[in-house]
């Protein structure tokens, strides 16, 4: 009779335990969008995006709280309406860009885990958020690419290729120098002279026959803060890892000729590459970024288009937790 008795208090124990755990483990949504709960996770990762970088959004420095908070459910929105428009569609993301999808996210996750975790997104959620990221994606060539309801003529495409894509190679050097105290300083106008001689050197060699390899071999080895390219380089319009002007100083360039250009704190002696004559496909390889290029914008109003049509019914107090947390993070 004891024995019962006990069994019979340890199983409303373990009654009230599994009572408990499945409360809390149900956590209530921040916001729910035409019928869709958008969880806490989801929210607080467009809301941190648009805090981190408010000029990305639309917002300027004045931006507060509640600007901050409606453009995160304006994110929520569209992040709903990519989805939705995905299934309506009947499409699905091959074992592929699925491997392709977790690989992304565990690299993210394995860099970012510690941040990601203190704003309150948990891996599940980043996986929900690069998942509808790919979603947009194959949205986009459903819609653009070859077959598609709009889709762009492809001599359009390369069109915009060849005209806002440069290939190139070059010997990058710096107008700068560590001092003693290992602080970077500029060069002074005599160091200076001295890097354009050689770089013009360098160019004159190109000119008279050497490949750019040849003419940076013995710069390269001499200075710790430059490189030779032997490999070519593609840049566009957008790119940002050179300094401003450089796009449109080769952009200007002759195919085959060597020029020094000096901007900022750097100095580039450019060798541009004639696409037409080179072995290697570039077309191919950024086909789909001019075509982002030429219809990205569209598309993206066209989701937006499609989200303003949503209602929204918020739970203010969680959302407003979700900002007090973000907002100590940053």
């Amino acid at each position: 009779m004891k024995l019962k008795k006990i069994f019979s208090i340890l199983l409303a124990l373990c009654l009230i335990s599994a009572l408990f755990s499945a409360c809390t483990s149900s956590e209530r949504p921040a916001l729910s969008i035409a019928g869709a709960e958008i969880t806490q996770g989801v929210y607080a990762y467009y809301l941190d995006k648009a805090m981190a970088t408010p000029s990305d959004y639309g917002l300027d420095l004045s931006a507060g709280a509640a600007d901050y908070k409606n453009k995160a459910i304006e994110l929520c929105k569209e992040y709903v309406a990519v989805n939705t428009t995905f299934k309506e569609l009947g499409l699905s993301l091959t074992v592929a860009e699925k491997t392709d999808l977790s690989t992304k996210v565990s690299g993210f996750w394995r860099i970012y885990s510690k941040y990601y975790t203190s704003t309150g997104v948990s891996k599940q959620t980043l996986t929900k958020i690069e998942s509808s990221n790919s979603e947009k994606d194959k949205l986009f060539l459903y819609y653009y690419d070859t077959g598609g309801t709009k889709a762009v003529p492809e001599s359009t495409i390369k069109a915009y290729f060849n005209a806002n894509y440069f290939v190139f190679q070059a010997i990058n050097g710096y107008l700068t120098k560590t001092d003693e105290n290992g602080n970077t300083v500029d060069l002074n106008a005599a160091e200076i002279k001295s890097l354009q001689t050689e770089f013009n050197a360098m160019a004159k060699s190109i000119a008279k026959g050497e490949t750019i390899q040849e003419a940076g071999i013995s710069y390269a080895a001499e200075q710790d803060n430059s490189s030779v390219n032997t490999d070519v380089t593609v840049i566009g319009k957008d790119n940002t890892a050179y300094p401003a002007g450089f796009y449109e100083a080769v952009a200007k360039l002759k195919a085959g000729t060597p020029k020094v250009i000096m901007l900022g704190k750097y100095i580039f002696l450019v060798v541009k590459v004639d696409i037409s004559k080179s072995e290697q496909d570039f077309y191919q390889q950024y086909r789909t970024d001019s075509l982002k290029a030429l219809k990205g914008g569209e598309m993206d109003t066209f989701i937006a288009s499609v989200a303003s049509g949503y209602s929204v019914a918020k739970q203010d107090k969680i959302m407003d937790k979700i900002y007090k947390t973000i907002s100590t993070v940053k």
